[in-house]
């Protein structure tokens, strides 16, 4: 692994800070997944915005990890399809949706 060192403007730092804290991780690991994620590039902005979410999904929920964790990520990536609006404005309410989902799946699933 290389340090890599970059500007960020303030909001999109704070954004990133956020998320990331949100999620119980770094900055710096918060960068690497959407780097990873943004690996995935599509034509148009709202299937690259679905495919965002849906990665953000993948990557909270670890589907392939046991049955349980399947069920988790099926269950949120259904919520998530079932609120998708492909009109939504910026990536970050998309973001906020599919972790919406997991959340929501991880409640269901703990319930079983």
């Amino acid at each position: 692994m290389r340090l890599t060192r970059f500007y960020l403007p303030d909001d999109l730092h704070r954004e990133i800070g956020e998320t990331a804290a949100a999620a119980g991780h770094t900055v710096s690991e918060e960068i690497r997944l959407r780097c990873e994620r943004r690996s995935l590039v599509f034509a148009d902005a709202t299937t690259q915005r679905l495919a965002d979410a849906v990665a953000l999904v993948v990557q909270r929920t670890k589907p392939l990890a046991d049955a349980n964790a399947y069920r988790t990520f099926r269950l949120a990536l259904e919520k998530l399809l079932a609120n998708f609006d492909g009109n939504l404005r910026d990536g970050k309410a998309d973001s906020d949706a599919a972790m919406e989902a997991v959340g929501f799946a991880l409640g269901a699933t703990s319930r079983q």
